[in-house]
């Protein structure tokens, strides 16, 4: 078991730089083959359960812990299911408080990278798990944690159209792209859909943002209405509102969120062994 570290620089900085085109081509998953960038790609069969998040805020720790059992199934061949309760407690430390309501990706990542992660059996979000969101996670829990080296970066490009072309590449390189949404009333019609996100209106309100995890892409996906009338083409979305939401816990977000540059931050991990030397 390797001991987890960001970059061998500190903490902050394994999630400073941006990855952008020039630093994708620099990476090589274990299960990488050359090739053009597909018209559809579907990494959903290697991630974990989708949870059901209920009232608690815990999105970015869902995110987090779908994308660390991701690569410990499809790199590792490990049934790995990580705690999402251990990395919200710690994220939230990181955050400046461990009490706090909700936590940001950034923290998520860095309590991966500095705690590891332990097995969703070992601290599990179940019916019981809103009542141990504001306890500390046993010490069985930090000293089974699994440990890995992973590198976060935002997802950076300078338009719209760039943005959405590196979010494909990577998901087609097998690289899961994570995502806040801004939460509007419009988001409301999702759950009548079968998981279609609504670009939402320029007079709509948020109520708040919300992170969900890429993890596919089709080119001819039909989303009218709900693109307002941008195109074809959305992403296979990954949300945390349990499996009755969409498709078994899928849905679709059109295209124009990236295009029009609604997302608020765009981040991927990758495992630091993955870059070229």
């Amino acid at each position: 078991m390797t001991t987890a570290h960001p970059t061998g620089k500190d903490a902050d900085s394994a999630v400073s730089e941006a990855a952008d085109a020039d630093w994708l081509s620099g990476i090589v998953p274990p299960w990488w083959t050359a090739g053009s960038v597909p018209h559809r790609m579907d990494l959903s069969g290697w991630m974990p359960p989708v949870i059901d998040q209920g009232q608690v805020p815990l999105c970015t720790a869902a995110v987090t812990t779908a994308i660390a059992g991701y690569y410990a199934r499809r790199a590792k061949q490990l049934e790995f299911t990580p705690s999402v309760l251990f990395n919200y407690r710690l994220s939230r430390r990181l955050a400046g408080s461990a009490d706090r309501k909700g936590s940001r990706l950034e923290h998520s990542f860095r309590a991966w990278a500095e705690s590891g992660l332990c097995e969703e059996a070992a601290w599990p979000y179940d019916e019981l798990g809103p009542t141990r969101v504001d306890r500390d996670p046993p010490e069985h829990c930090h000293v089974s944690a699994w440990h890995s080296r992973p590198i976060a970066r935002p997802l950076r490009a300078p338009d719209g159209a760039g943005l959405l072309d590196l979010a494909r590449r990577y998901i087609a390189l097998g690289i899961p792209v994570s995502v806040e949404i801004r939460l509007c009333p419009s988001i409301s019609m999702s759950l009548l859909n079968g998981g279609v996100i609504p670009v939402q209106l320029p007079t709509e309100q948020s109520v708040g943002p919300h992170v969900v995890l890429l993890t596919g892409y089709d080119d001819e996906a039909d989303t009218a209405p709900y693109d307002r009338g941008t195109g074809s083409g959305a992403f296979r979305v990954r949300n945390s509102w349990g499996t009755g939401w969409g498709v078994q816990g899928y849905g679709l977000l059109p295209y124009s969120f990236l295009e029009q540059k609604l997302t608020g931050e765009n981040w991927i991990v990758v495992e630091e062994d993955w870059q070229k030397q």
